[in-house]
């Protein structure tokens, strides 16, 4: 069963799985207890339920739908971090995104998204060939 519901921290429309206990607003990364959530909308298809969502934030498909600047990009890159599938593609998501964030980012930018990796990380995205070292400790995606 999937919902949609407004972040209380954000106040911003998001849909969410009903069928687990907590969850991570998209957009401010704020966690908030399923069940204390009011739910606007639910329904079985999570297809209904985006359509829904659209509807209540004037989206209309084909339009271009301007919303602005993401209001914290790099809580929307942790998020999307945490949920990728293999490590592959979370070094290559890693590396592009920190390079539009950032234009070019250090090894602290990464602990940011992934503390106890970060190191292994920089080097594994050097060695295949994801970043390069543009000045001594500064890196950008390929």
């Amino acid at each position: 069963m999937y919902g949609v519901t407004v972040c209380r921290a954000c106040g911003r429309y998001r849909m969410m799985d009903l069928s687990v206990a907590s969850s991570d607003c998209p957009f401010c990364g704020s966690r908030v207890v399923v069940s204390a959530s009011p739910i606007l909308f639910s329904d079985r298809d999570q297809s209904a339920v985006r359509a829904a969502l659209a509807t209540m934030t004037g989206f209309v498909p084909g339009e271009k739908n301007d919303r602005g600047p993401d209001p914290d990009p790099l809580s929307t890159l942790e998020y999307r971090y945490e949920h990728c599938g293999s490590i592959e593609e979370r070094m290559s998501l890693l590396a592009e995104g920190l390079t539009d964030i950032k234009g070019s980012f250090t090894l602290e930018d990464v602990r940011g998204i992934d503390p106890k990796n970060a190191e292994n990380l920089v080097r594994a995205m050097v060695d295949n060939c994801l970043v390069s070292e543009v000045s001594p400790g500064r890196y950008r995606g390929i």
